[in-house]
């Protein structure tokens, strides 16, 4: 089989590659905002204050997670498809939409925060293996890409230590000392540090992918020239 028949054929499964990607970041996001919604409108309506920062924290952890996948989906997803990689997004998404449910239960809301913590370090950890292996005979464009990829990822999964003891102080002073972190309500000054560290997490994607924009572009041009050779 001539190599420019072979690299045609690859582009086209990536691009369903990268359609499969996308289908599947929709549905995620719908399955966690239902719940998000739902349960938050309750909350406004009745004006329960104290909670109105765990809506935001969620609102946070969907756009993070949309940007994040989006991100993927440009730069290093493509075929062969990887199927432990969706897997883990699914089960991701799975965990966020329950956590969803528990916008009015602190101590619920940070066991679950842990679980997912949890759950998106092995998912990094899956990335970054899928990107190294993507990096191995990689050339032009396309290695830059794979290499700003796998900094990106280092540096998400450098973070989890830092979610992970923030969650995990922050259910065991809920459980043990519920009269200073429920009755004194520093239980919201807890999530209000979630949203810092989801955000300043989202504005470090957007940066990168930002930074990426013109090199994934390059990698198309250099796509399109090889097959009209």
């Amino acid at each position: 089989m001539p190599a420019r028949y072979r690299e045609r054929a690859e582009r086209n499964l990536g691009a369903i590659v990268v359609t499969i990607e996308f289908t599947l970041i929709s549905v995620m996001v719908g399955v966690i905002l239902f719940p998000l919604m739902d349960y938050a409108t309750p909350i406004l309506r009745e004006l329960k204050f104290e909670y109105w920062l765990y809506i935001l924290s969620g609102l946070v952890f969907i756009l993070f997670l949309w940007t994040l996948v989006i991100s993927h989906a440009l730069t290093f997803v493509g075929w062969p498809i990887d199927l432990g990689h969706n897997l883990l997004y699914i089960a991701l998404s799975m965990v966020f939409a329950i956590q969803m449910h528990f916008l009015a239960e602190p101590l619920d809301w940070w066991l679950l925060t842990i679980a997912s913590s949890l759950v998106g370090a092995v998912l990094t950890w899956y990335d970054r293996q899928l990107i190294e292996r993507r990096l191995v005979g990689a050339r032009g464009t396309a290695a830059t890409l794979y290499q700003a990829a796998l900094s990106t990822q280092s540096a998400i999964f450098r973070r989890f230590p830092i979610f992970l003891a923030v969650s995990v102080a922050a259910a065991l002073g809920i459980l043990f000392l519920p009269e200073i972190f429920l009755t004194l309500k520093i239980h919201v000054v807890l999530v209000a540090i979630q949203i810092v560290i989801n955000l300043v997490s989202l504005q470090r994607t957007l940066r990168g992918f930002a930074s990426s924009t013109p090199a994934i572009l390059e990698k198309e041009i250099e796509a399109l020239d090889r097959e009209q050779e």
